[in-house]
Order: C-alpha cells, then sequence, then structure tokens
C-alpha cells in the first residue's frame, strides 16, 4: 500500500535579500494575466449588452386625409395643396403658390362669365389688368390643415371666394378711376393751351375705356354715356378748336433753280368759344402737294417735306430754297405733323402757291409748246400718249430737253426747223413767218416720277450741241451763254401732271 499523495502548499521562497514571497508572483512576471483579464472584461460586456439591447417598435402615421389626394370642392373657398415636401415649411409655401395659379385661373374664368352674363365681349387687356391687380392685392394666405405621412409632408392653403369677388370689384374701378385722372389731366391742360398733353391724356383714356365692360365705361357727369363717347367728343371739340393760318409767303413768283423770295409764315391757335390760345411747340409739317422743290426749316433741315415747330406765339416759317419745277400753280401744305405728336389728328390746314418760270425767259421770239393743243397745265395718266407741237417764230435751232424728277435737265431732241419735211408720226411744216414741228404719239410715262412734269424747248440762231447727261440750271445756262451768247436763244416750256394708272 503506498502512502496517500500530499498536495502541497505553495511554498514560499526566500529571496536572496532574505525575504519570502508567494511564488504566484512567477505567474505574474510572465505575462499571463493580462490575457485573463482582457477575456473577463470581453465577456462582461457582452452579457451587459445582450441583456440591455430592446426592439424598437415600426412607426406609424394617421390616415391620409382626402384632400391630400386633391378632393376638396367648395363653393365659398379656393384651395391650393403642397407637398409631399421633406419640411412643413416647404409644403406650406408650395400650397400657397398653388392657390395662387388657381386663383389666377379662376379670376380669368370670372371675369368673362359675368362679361358674358351681360352679351358682352370682354377685352384681354381688361382680363389681365383685373387678374394683375387682384393677385397684388390678395391677403396673406392662411394654411387651413397640415398632414405628415411617410412620403413627406403636406399643406392645404384655402381663401374666401368672396375676397376675390370683391377684389376684382376693385379692378374695375381702380380701371375707371385712371380713366377718370386721365380725362381731368386732359382738361387742365386744355385750359393752359397744351393741346399736344390733353390729347395724349384723352387718347390714353380713350384706350383704356375701350377695354372696360360697358357697366364701368360711363363718365360721372353723365352716366348714360359712355366714355368713349364722350373723349371722341373732347378729341372732336380740339380737332375743330385748331386754326393754321398763313401770315405771309403766300402768292408769289419764283425762278426754277432758286429759291423763292419770301419765307412761308404759318401761326398755329387753339380756339374755343370764350377764347383763342397760341399753340406754342405745336409739331407742324410742311410738304409739296404739287410741284417739287427743296424746302428748309428754322433748324436748317431741307427736303420736299420737312418738320416745324411753333415759337412761343404760335408761328413757325420755312423756306422754299430752291424751286425744282417750271409750274403756274405748285402747291406747298402746312398742317399738324401727326406723326410727330404719335396721334391720329385732322386738323386745319394752309396751302402755299406759287408760281415759277425758267430763268431768263424772254418776252419776244418765244418759242410755243403744247400738248394736245393746248399750253395749259393737264393731267395724264400713265402709259397715255400725247400729241406735242412747237411752234418758232423764224428758222432756228430747236432743242427738246425735259425736267428730271431731281430738278436737272435731259436733253431729249435736237431739229434744225428751216424747212418742210415728213416722216412717219412726225414733220415739219411752215406757219407764218416761222415754223412747226408736230409729233403725233408722245407716250406718258412715270420714269420721271408721279407729279408735274415740263418740257422744254430752246431755240438757238446757231447750231448748239449740249453736253450729254443731264444739266444743273446753272450748267444749262451757263453752256448756252457760253455757246450761243445771251441773247441768242429762246425758251419755252409747259407742265403737265402725271398719274400712275391705277391697277385693275
Amino acid at each position: 500500500m503506498h502512502p496517500t499523495k500530499m498536495i502541497k502548499p505553495t511554498p514560499f521562497k526566500r529571496s536572496s535579500e532574505g525575504t519570502e514571497r508567494w511564488q504566484g508572483e512567477d505567474m505574474k512576471k510572465s505575462g499571463n494575466w493580462r490575457i485573463v483579464v482582457f477575456c473577463t472584461l470581453l465577456c462582461t460586456l457582452y452579457v451587459v449588452g445582450c441583456g440591455g439591447k430592446r426592439a424598437t417598435p415600426a412607426q406609424t402615421f394617421a390616415p391620409s386625409p382626402d384632400w391630400i389626394h386633391g378632393k376638396t370642392s367648395n363653393s365659398l373657398f379656393y384651395y391650393g395643396i403642397g407637398g409631399p415636401s421633406p419640411e412643413m415649411a416647404d409644403a406650406k409655401e408650395s400650397a400657397r403658390a398653388e392657390l395662387i395659379k388657381v386663383i389666377e385661373v379662376q379670376i380669368d374664368a370670372e371675369v368673362i362669365r359675368i362679361a358674358r352674363a351681360e352679351n358682352e365681349e370682354v377685352e384681354r387687356l381688361f382680363i389681365d389688368r383685373s387678374r394683375s391687380y387682384a393677385t397684388q392685392k390678395l391677403p396673406e394666405v392662411q394654411i387651413a390643415k397640415t398632414y405628415t405621412g411617410a412620403a413627406g409632408h403636406y399643406a392645404l392653403a384655402r381663401l374666401q371666394r368672396e375676397v376675390v369677388a370683391n377684389l376684382l370689384e376693385e379692378a374695375a374701378q381702380e380701371s375707371q378711376r385712371d380713366v377718370l385722372n386721365r380725362v381731368q389731366h386732359g382738361d387742365r391742360a386744355l385750359e393752359t393751351g397744351e393741346v399736344i398733353v390733353a390729347l395724349r391724356e384723352y387718347d390714353q383714356a380713350s384706350r383704356q375705356a375701350r377695354t372696360l365692360p360697358s357697366r364701368y365705361n360711363r363718365a360721372p357727369e353723365n352716366p348714360d354715356a359712355l366714355w368713349t363717347t364722350e373723349i371722341e367728343r373732347k378729341v372732336h371739340q380740339i380737332q375743330d378748336g385748331i386754326q393754321i393760318q398763313a401770315i405771309s409767303g403766300n402768292e408769289q413768283t419764283g425762278t426754277y433753280g432758286r429759291a423763292l423770295a419770301l419765307p412761308l409764315i404759318v401761326q398755329a391757335r387753339y380756339k374755343t368759344e370764350n377764347r383763342q390760345m397760341p399753340l406754342k411747340g405745336f409739331p407742324l409739317q410742311a410738304i409739296y402737294t404739287r410741284g417739287t422743290g427743296r424746302l428748309k426749316n428754322a433748324a436748317g433741315e431741307t427736303g420736299g417735306s420737312i418738320r416745324l415747330a411753333t415759337n412761343p406765339e404760335g408761328k413757325a416759317t420755312c423756306w422754299v430754297d430752291t424751286i425744282a419745277s417750271i409750274s403756274r400753280e405748285n402747291l406747298i401744305r402746312i398742317s399738324a405733323d401727326a406723326e410727330a405728336i404719335q396721334l391720329p389728328l385732322v386738323s386745319d390746314a394752309v396751302t402755299f402757291r406759287y408760281g415759277s418760270s425758267f430763268p431768263t425767259l424772254h418776252s419776244t421770239d418765244t418759242p410755243l409748246i403744247t400738248l394736245n393743243g393746248s399750253a395749259d397745265e393737264q393731267e395724264f395718266v400713265e402709259g397715255e400718249t400725247v400729241s406735242l407741237e412747237i411752234r418758232v417764230p423764224k428758222s432756228c435751232h430747236a432743242h427738246l430737253l425735259s425736267v428730271l424728277a431731281d430738278g436737272h435737265f435731259s436733253v431729249q431732241q435736237s431739229v434744225r426747223l428751216h424747212r418742210e419735211y415728213h416722216a412717219e408720226g412726225w414733220r415739219i411744216l411752215p406757219r407764218e413767218a416761222g415754223w412747226a414741228l408736230q409729233i403725233d404719239t408722245v407716250p406718258v410715262t412715270v420714269e420721271r416720277g408721279v407729279g408735274i412734269e415740263t418740257l422744254l424747248i430752246v431755240t438757238t440762231a446757231k447750231d448748239w450741241k449740249p453736253t450729254r447727261g443731264t444739266l444743273t440750271t446753272d450748267g444749262l445756262l451757263r453752256q448756252l451763254n457760253e455757246s450761243v451768247g445771251d441773247d441768242n436763244w429762246r425758251v419755252g416750256w409747259v407742265s403737265y401732271r402725271v398719274k400712275r394708272k391705277s391697277a385693275e
């Protein structure tokens, strides 16, 4: 039998210093204790974690209301829906914007409905003006309801229909007041003689009044009359009151290629039953209505048509700078310049008349030129043919010239009249002591423009070969005087009007 093995306690060892220590300190020194501590802590944390964790329940929302699907209808309100949006503030803003769009559409429909109920057609401008006024004056839109769902936030905005109806009424009244204000401004301007200001105010008032339904197109002082009718009456009164009179320069006689001696002066006034006022700064237009020439105004601007402006006395002046047609009756019309006023205006006008002749026209041995047997001014239509006859008192060289639209001369034909001659369509015949050149058919064209045309016959004692091309007045006179002498040529002329052939 073996003796029982006894487990001995860990002995204490004596150190070299003579002290005693426990043998487990050797394990501590070896580092294994750290592993034991780490594993113990890990197990503790796992147990604590598993024991403290609870399941999160699923989030739930209230059932979605019908209004977020657009199922809102009420005769008392307009609605706007906003959402889904990530933030409620965005949903509310979207709802307000949507409500404004709904109201704008409904305004158009409401205005048209009211007009049709009164058997009227409504102007688009009135609809646009009413919508603009109403949307600008809308009160702050309130949010009636909100909802938050899985998709985000929703908001419902609403506004009473009665509010919009009242704003539409205000818009119409505002337009009516605008018409009244413009008419009153025009009346005050007219009292001080500012006719142009008055006309423009009346024109704007009339344009706006025409867009109003008839129940708003009424003058306060005469509810039975339409605004448009009253304003039209005022405009006609102004047109009838404008007077333009010739002060000086009428009925003159001038020389072709030269300036007219006296200026043309007019005065513009506005006359009523009680007084008469000069029109200061009133725009006028001067234009040739018969004949041609170059006009000049006080500012130095020139042309066949020029603009004038009256001074504080209502007077305006223009000059005939160059006479470019040979005619017994050249006409210049001076009237209100509707284009400058930018308004359709029919007003008084004045016409200046002056006669013009060729320079150095001799009184003796003057050749005679006629069309269809007449030396008077006639009127022909493009495409017609006329007969031409030139009579000279003695044998000579005859030169036929035409006056172009720009006032220059063009030599057409030269022939010597000294013996009888016959050819197809034209002939030279003896007439008393002189001769006659007859041409049967001369076509009337508009090659030189529509208006006054002039044929000139120049006779010379000896042959003259004019420069080819066109000649100015001074150039023609210089050539004649240098070639044949200033007393050895004569001139005659006939003028006629040409009308463009109308399209059939």
